[in-house]
């Protein structure tokens, strides 16, 4: 009897595993956030580049990140963070962007962007939004501050459910590290960065200070900060 039991268990283990979906991010895209979750926060779990999400509404930040010509110099254009959200089951989902070549072009894909989801050949529909901000420098920005009001608000893109995802307040729409049958609290898993605390990653201290400064200081420090990339 046991051993029917386990057989049966058994069987059902493949149906389960597969019902998932896998994002594979393409060339030249970098993926941002998954589901209101920073790639570079201690709540994100998996690989950057093959993400496995749950059945249903999913949402991720994604920007182009290619490198172009500009007249006779070669950059790195970074694409403006985009917001898009989809729904699937059970399958995989590639995101695709075009290569921009130039630096006109990598302009004119910020004003009409178009993005590429799509599986097994067939397009998957989404709905677009912006991350908008002062700055195009992402180590200057709080990607889950922006993510938790971007979907607290009424765009085409937000969804609701996602806010407070990096408070550990989202449940079932994004696999969150776990400890038992609970989740670990974002107070736990993130650090404040204090003048004199000179442990956290270059990027949190930008962060840091960044938040400090006045408008003024904000404007000439990205100013410079351009001039030395």
């Amino acid at each position: 009897m046991k051993k029917t039991i386990m057989a049966v268990l058994i069987a059902t283990l493949p149906s389960v595993s597969q019902a998932a979906v896998n994002l594979e991010i393409g060339r030249g895209v970098e993926l941002v956030a998954v589901n209101g979750i920073p790639v570079d926060s201690p709540l994100f779990i998996g690989k950057v580049d093959n993400q496995s999400l749950p059945d249903g509404d999913n949402q991720i930040a994604i920007k182009i990140s290619q490198l172009v010509k500009d007249k006779n110099n070669t950059k790195k254009y970074n694409s403006h963070v985009h917001v898009l959200t989809f729904n699937a089951a059970n399958q995989a989902v590639s995101v695709e962007a075009p290569m921009l070549q130039t630096w006109e072009r990598g302009e004119e894909f910020d004003k009409q962007p178009q993005w590429k989801l799509s599986s097994s050949g067939n397009t998957v529909s989404y709905k677009l939004g912006e991350l908008v901000s002062m700055t195009n420098m992402s180590v200057l920005r709080n990607f889950g501050e922006e993510l938790d009001a971007f979907n607290r608000s009424n765009q085409p893109a937000a969804l609701p459910q996602l806010a407070g995802a990096m408070q550990g307040n989202v449940k079932n729409v994004y696999d969150l590290p776990t400890q038992g049958s609970k989740v670990i609290p974002a107070a736990v898993a993130t650090k404040s960065i204090q003048p004199s605390d000179t442990s956290g990653s270059a990027s949190q201290q930008a962060r840091f200070w960044f938040d400090k400064m006045t408008p003024t200081e904000k404007r000439d420090f990205i100013s410079w900060a351009a001039q030395n990339l």
